[in-house]
């Protein structure tokens, strides 16, 4: 059963695209559904409907994907799943720009 929040918010995304991102990052750690299911107490199948956009978690279910995938529960939601552009020598970088821009 989804959650009222998820509810609310899946007219707002794409199913799919969700699907897609936890996908990703399942293979990106080289795991198989079952052995996501298996890390996670669930069935295989829960993740099967996860990943094709049949279903969707309830949040606690999608903080323990999350946690068991390496991610922030935020990866999922975006519309494409990649690695955030701005690494953290980028954004020191960018933060030492704008500091210098705007406190001298």
């Amino acid at each position: 059963m989804f959650s009222r929040a998820l509810l609310k918010m899946r007219n707002r995304i794409e199913v799919t695209e969700f699907g897609k991102n936890i996908n990703l990052a399942r293979i990106e750690l080289d795991l198989t559904q079952t052995q996501l299911a298996e890390k996670m107490n669930a069935k295989q199948k829960s993740i099967s409907r996860y990943e094709t956009g049949a279903s969707l978690p309830s949040i606690k279910t999608l903080v323990k994907i999350a946690k068991v995938l390496k991610k922030g529960a935020g990866y999922f939601w975006r519309t494409k799943a990649k690695k955030p552009s701005n690494t953290k020598r980028e954004m020191r970088s960018l933060s030492l720009t704008l500091a210098k821009k705007y406190l001298t």
